[in-house]
């Protein structure tokens, strides 16, 4: 809950609220459109992520393990 919060505050200012009302009148779309516009980047990006199994276990270096 203090979470749903501290995002709450960081996401409640003008920008944000006019993107949503962007949102709810025309649709993710227009909202990556103005998000673009607005960094100078494109709306359409392609992005590729590809995984890879290590040949060793490095648990002993201490990394974090998120599966078992």
């Amino acid at each position: 809950m203090q979470e749903f919060r501290n995002e709450r505050v960081r996401f409640e200012n003008r920008e944000c609220m006019a993107l949503y009302r962007v949102w709810q009148d025309v649709g993710d779309d227009a909202v990556r459109d103005q998000v673009a516009h607005a960094t100078g980047t494109t709306a359409h990006r392609r992005v590729d992520f590809a995984t890879y199994q290590l040949p060793y276990d490095y648990s002993a270096l201490g990394a974090p393990m998120y599966v078992d």
